[in-house]
């Protein structure tokens, strides 16, 4: 009976044991978890998670608890490239709930659930590399450092990005001594006492989104210590602290902490001191939200040898008591612009600067529409003060200061004429004031400054100013140029110490300083203030070109007092006429488009006289009377241009310039001519030159040829060199064309039988027809190779050559009838390859008989050109010509005596092949192609006599004379060669 007793309790108490087991199974079921290495998912809650190996994948469940009773939940200390995701629990029972230990390496960690230190520090502990932190859950730590990225090289976190909750009980949401690249909170980072976020490594970007908030419970919000660096800091949400410090930027020991920039369009703020404190370096502030410390003290602190370079205000810096801003023992702010507000609710001091402390350059917008900037202390080296409106510009107001400041008018200030705005500054006696009472500024709105270069504009601006040498302006259509751009100011005493400033604008709308400006005006240049001119020169106009407006309300379109060289205008018969005052232009051309639509011009005050013409790009009418082009001039003042003709196409108009009465003067203009005739009779004038320019450089052609072996150079010495120089001139027939030249030749004896020479034909003159200029664009040079059977040259010898020049030609086609002269501008180059074989033999004892045959094959081409300077121009086509030519001939040398040899050559050119283009001028309706071969010369005989004089047996002075028909028209050229050959 107590047996079965003794059971039944036992029963009992298993099964109760058994229900708590089930009951509690998540902790009391659980075992250590297994090493993981390679891709698992963790559905069961387990103890002591050790990730290793390379490219591990590990997902813990929602609902799945990975802990520890102690420190360290889940290790990773050899781990390489490890994905994490954890959508369940991390949990320490006292510190580090994920612990990354060196040289782990995890390249994605994304937390959906928790990690945590449930008792002390450091939920996630970071001693290696972690490239991408990704949290939607919570990081936390019941004391210090949520998340915490240990010093070191090795210890790198490249991204945080966070949408949920980094917080620490005690201190330090985020604490970082090595480096992190990135970190994007759109969640909550904070710690329930000091340092919500902490540095003292690097960290290269911090952007805290419109929902994110970045807060300590009681100082330093985020704080940068000594010796951290962070590039940028970008705040559109909340950064705070409870007590002390919305950011602080720290020093120690002379050590800075360095940010680049701090961007706030949110929130920064703490309860007492500081929104932004910095005893360190920051690059630049932008502030376009709000900076403040809520209930004391200042919305920024710079302080202790502090630098600020750039702090740029447009939203609201605030103090709920002392200074908007303070600026104390021995710190900096390099420049302070401030377009927003700066307040201070207690002592309504904006700025505080100490004696020891500098601020370089305080611009401000603040005052005229809402409360004046207030500034105590040592002032800044310049104030400049803001100017938006007549009702919105800067005002301060100075207590207590030391120093000097400079004044000036921010580059950014629009001012307008004849305003004065008021109380600008108060409380500076004069002596407070070290410059700066006068000045001038420009208006954004002003167009750019033209100083000696060529810009196009193509939107509207204000008061266009122009200087230095050579301006090339263009103002397109549609475009204006009008009102005040650049304005004269003054800031002066009203009473006591308070300062007005005063502007006026500059007149006139375009003011020319410059030399040898040129204007296009496409658009419209007006002037609306009182006695503004719309163009005022001072300086020195090559042209001035109008097809748009320049006009003035009460001055004149144009205000001459310098010089204009030619002034073009169609401004006029479809609007009014340009208005011009003062030294009159040294010519005038009018701009005719139709008869409703040509310049009117009506000068005052003239001095000098002026040339009168019709613009080249106008189309006149015939029989058609354009009534008062010009008014305001009497005959003595138009010495010029009183009558001449202008050419459209293949129409000519005779226009006289007429006086109608008084100072009014007409363009009349004559019936249509026609000058397609003419034109084509003119053309064949050009016919003559290109055929002159054929013939001028068929003597590249020829200058290696069989006969011509004088650019060949055969006098060698012990060193195997010769060198030949001499003086050639050439005369060509119908028409008379001289040409005086340099030569130098030089070659080379590689042996008795093979030697090569090279030459330099320099044409120093030209004298052609006053219709044909020709100069050298590059030397006439050439190359020899010779080969000779025998040292002493009887026997074969085989010669190969190449000859090649370019030369400019300046065409004039003369005027024919009622034709227009035409000017054109061109190359002519000329190539040549020649081959030669000889045989010499010995005819008497002083004679030697060489017969030769040779090959030539050239190519002279003409380059396309079209004419200019004229109303019509004709375009002249390319002209190529080609030939292959066989030379044969006889030479032959005779010794008179010792010293003197007499040598010469007969010979025939002909060409077994020749092509030339036809001249094909466009330009004018019915103009036809000419042929250039109607006197062409196939078959041409060349002869030459020449003398040598042996000085030495190494020195010998020659000449040759030579005379050649040429391949047009039966003209021929004679040459006479002189030259004096060494060799060494």
């Amino acid at each position: 009976m107590e047996k079965t007793k003794f059971t039944y309790n036992t029963t009992i108490k298993k099964t109760i044991l058994i229900l708590l087991f089930f009951m509690f199974s998540d902790y009391s079921s659980a075992g250590d978890c297994a090493d993981v290495s390679g891709t698992i998912t963790i559905s069961t809650s387990c103890t002591s998670l050790n990730i290793g190996g390379d490219g591990s994948n590990v997902t813990i469940n929602s609902g799945v608890t990975v802990n520890s009773t102690g420190g360290t939940a889940v290790r990773t200390p050899n781990a390489t490239n490890a994905t994490i995701t954890n959508n369940g629990t991390i949990s320490a029972k006292t510190s580090e709930g994920l612990r990354n230990t060196a040289p782990g390496d995890i390249s994605t960690l994304t937390n959906n659930g928790t990690i945590e230190a449930e008792t002390k520090n450091l939920g996630l502990r970071n001693g290696g590399t972690i490239d991408t932190i990704i949290n939607t859950g919570t990081i936390s730590a019941a004391l210090d450092m949520a998340l915490r990225n240990y010093a070191g090289s090795a210890r790198k976190i490249g991204t945080i990005t966070n949408s949920g909750t980094i917080s620490a009980g005690d201190d330090w949401g985020i604490r970082n001594d090595g480096t992190i690249e990135t970190i994007t909170n759109s969640g909550t980072i904070s710690a329930n006492d000091d340092n919500g976020l902490w540095t003292k490594g690097t960290i290269t970007t911090i952007t805290n989104t419109a929902s994110g908030t970045i807060s300590a419970g009681d100082d330093n919000g985020i704080k940068v210590v000594a010796g951290a660096e962070v590039t940028s800091i970008t705040n559109a949400g909340t950064i705070s602290a409870g007590r002390d410090f919305g950011i602080r930027v720290d020093r120690s020991n002379a050590k800075e902490a360095k940010v680049t920039t701090i961007t706030n369009s949110g929130t920064i703020s703490a309860a007492v001191d500081s929104g932004i404190w910095n005893d360190g370096e920051i690059g630049t502030i932008t502030n376009s939200g709000t900076i403040k410390a809520t209930n004391q003290d200042y919305g920024i602190k710079n302080v202790n040898g502090g630098v600020i370079d750039l702090l740029n205000n447009s939203g609201t810096i605030s103090a709920g008591d002392d200074y908007g801003i303070y600026n104390d023992s021995s710190s900096e702010i390099k420049s302070l612009r401030n377009t927003g507000t700066i307040s201070a609710a207690g002592n309504n001091i904006s700025i505080f600067n100490d004696t020891d402390s500098t601020i370089g350059t305080l611009s401000n917008l603040q005052g005229a529409s809402s409360s004046a900037l207030t500034y105590k202390g040592k002032l800044p080296d310049y104030y400049k003060v803001i100017v938006g409106s007549a009702s919105n510009f800067g005002m301060v107001t100075f207590s207590n200061p030391s120093g000097v400041t400079r004044f000036g008018v921010d580059s950014s200030s629009i001012l307008a004429d004849g305003v004065t705005y008021s109380s600008v500054i108060s409380g500076l006696s004069s002596d407070d004031i070290a410059s700066g009472t006068s000045g001038t500024h420009t208006n954004p709105s002003a167009c750019t400054k033209v100083n000696a270069t060529s810009i196009t504009f193509s939107s509207n601006c204000e008061e266009l100013d122009i200087s230095g040498n050579g301006s090339n302006i263009t103002i397109d259509s549609g475009v204006t140029i009008s009102g005040d751009g650049d304005f004269d100011w003054t800031l002066v005493n009203s009473s006591g110490t308070t300062w007005n400033l005063v502007s006026e604008a500059q007149l006139d709308d375009v003011v020319n300083t410059g030399t040898d400006t040129t204007l296009n005006n496409l658009g419209t240049i007006t002037a609306e203030a009182t006695d503004a001119n719309g163009i005022l020169n001072e300086g020195t106009f090559a042209t001035i070109t109008n097809k748009g407006s320049i006009t003035s309300d009460s001055a004149y379109g144009i205000n001459n007092t310098g010089t204009i060289t030619t002034l073009n205008n169609l401004q006029g018969a479809s609007s009014s006429a340009l208005t011009y005052n003062g030294k009159l232009p040294t010519n005038y051309n009018v701009i005719v488009n139709s008869t409703s639509d040509f310049g009117k011009v009506t000068f005052s005050n003239a001095s000098s006289t002026l040339t009168f013409g019709v613009d080249s790009t106008s189309t006149l009418v015939s029989d058609t009377t354009y009534s008062s082009v010009i008014s305001g001039l009497s005959s003595g003042d138009i010495t010029g241009g009183t009558s001449g003709s202008h050419v459209n196409g293949s129409t000519r108009n005779d226009w006289t310039l007429e006086n109608s009465s008084g100072s009014l003067w007409d363009l009349v203009v004559a019936a249509d001519k026609d000058i397609t005739d003419d034109t084509k009779k003119s053309v064949k004038a050009v016919k003559e030159d290109v055929i002159l320019g054929m013939n001028n450089m068929t003597s590249v052609t020829e200058v290696n040829f069989a006969n011509m072996n004088t650019y060949d150079c055969d006098l060698f010495d012990k060193n195997n060199i010769c060198l030949s120089l001499g003086g050639r001139y050439t005369f060509i027939s119908n028409p008379k064309t001289e040409v005086n030249s340099g030569v130098v030749v030089g070659g080379y004896k590689f042996s008795d039988t093979l030697r090569v020479a090279a030459f330099y034909h320099d044409n120093m003159s030209h004298k052609t027809p006053a219709t044909f200029k020709l100069s050298d664009k590059t030397p006439l040079t050439g190359f020899v190779i010779v080969w000779n059977e025998n040292p002493n040259h009887l026997g074969y010898q085989l010669k190969i050559a190449n000859a090649s020049q370019e030369k400019n030609a300046s065409v004039i086609r003369k005027v024919v009838g009622s034709s227009e002269e035409g000017k054109g501008e061109t190359v002519i180059e000329a190539n040549s390859y020649v081959s030669e074989l000889q045989y010499s033999y010995q005819y008497s004892n002083r004679t030697i008989l060489t017969p030769y045959l040779a090959t030539r094959w050239a190519v002279i081409k003409q380059d396309p050109y079209t004419e200019t300077d004229l109303s019509s121009p004709l375009s002249f086509n390319e002209i190529k010509d080609k030939s292959f030519t066989v030379l044969p001939g006889l030479k032959y040398k005779s010794n008179i005596s010792k010293k003197v040899s007499l040598r010469g050559s007969l010979g025939v050119e002909h060409d077994i092949k020749h092509t030339i283009d036809k001249l094909a001028p466009t330009g004018i309706s019915g103009l036809s192609k000419i042929s250039l071969t109607d006197d062409f010369n196939q078959t041409r005989p060349v002869v030459s006599l020449g003398l040598d004089y042996k000085l030495k047996s190494n020195h010998r002075i020659s000449t040759t004379l030579q005379y050649q028909e040429l391949p047009y028209d039966s003209k021929s050229e004679s040459n006479a060669y002189l030259y004096y050959t060494v060799g060494f």
